[in-house]
């Protein structure tokens, strides 16, 4: 079985097993793609509460704005948690020795875990976007395919991240607060002015987030140079994640403490 085999049918594993579990808790899942909708709609609601003496194009680039930040923000929580929580799940419940049994490494596993993950919330994104856009009667045009290809390196980065906290959840098991203390500092690379290139543009997720803001609504081009670059930085972080995750499963094995909690 080649690589690409193995890695078409732990996708297709995940995926099924995605299924059984929404089937199994399906009032949660609801309730989460519920959640979701709101907050899009109660952002343009917002939003148009204060357009007295705003005019309207202002008001539509804030809208949008905050509309493809919270997409950008969830995108960034599902790189980064969707590893991290399912570690902290399989530790809690004693099945993370079998996970890291697989053939293929445990690595590969967590990636397209978290890979369906994704998936699954860009296609719900992309269908509650414009129902809260014909719910709130304000619509905006957007490239779906730059969408989807940004989103992608938003997501690969994210998730390198992701694997780095991993690193932490596999030595030291309950790290929620810190991964929430994470969240604020994310925050903060998302609205730094990562480009044009600076000291900033080095940073994880932030010239992810502002080629995402350029692009989608701003409707603005960028050079393929920054394209490239992006794409490099992209698959840097998520190398780096691994990696840091690798020592840290070589250092939990030795230590004994794999399976501990």
């Amino acid at each position: 079985m080649n690589a690409v085999t193995a890695g078409i049918n732990i996708f297709k594993a995940e995926f099924i097993s995605g299924l059984i579990l929404t089937k199994r808790y399906w009032l949660n899942m609801a309730a989460g793609i519920l959640n979701m909708f709101l907050f899009l709609v109660f952002i343009q609601l917002g939003i148009r509460s204060f357009g007295s003496g705003v005019s309207a194009e202002f008001m539509s680039v804030k809208m949008e704005t905050l509309i493809i930040g919270f997409f950008s923000f969830s995108i960034i929580g599902v790189g980064m948690g969707s590893v991290t929580s399912r570690l902290s799940d399989n530790a809690a419940t004693g099945i993370l020795e079998q996970t890291m049994l697989s053939p293929m490494g445990v690595v590969p596993v967590l990636f397209f875990g978290a890979l369906t993950q994704f998936v699954v919330a860009l296609v719900l994104y992309l269908l509650l976007i414009p129902f809260s856009m014909l719910l709130c009667s304000h619509f905006f045009t957007v490239n779906i395919l730059s969408l989807i290809f940004f989103s992608i390196l938003l997501w690969l980065s994210s998730c390198g991240v992701g694997f780095a906290l991993s690193a932490l959840t596999l030595i030291y098991k309950k790290t929620q607060n810190f991964n929430n203390l994470i969240q604020f500092l994310i925050l903060t690379l998302m609205v730094i002015p990562s480009y044009p290139f600076n000291v900033f543009s080095l940073s994880p997720v932030s010239p992810q987030v502002a080629i995402l803001n350029k692009v989608i609504v701003y409707h603005q081009s960028v050079g393929y140079k920054w394209i490239t670059y992006t794409i490099l930085q992209s698959g840097a972080y998520f190398i780096l994640g691994c990696a840091a995750f690798l020592v840290a499963e070589k250092y939990a094995k030795k230590k004994g403490i794999l399976g501990q909690y």
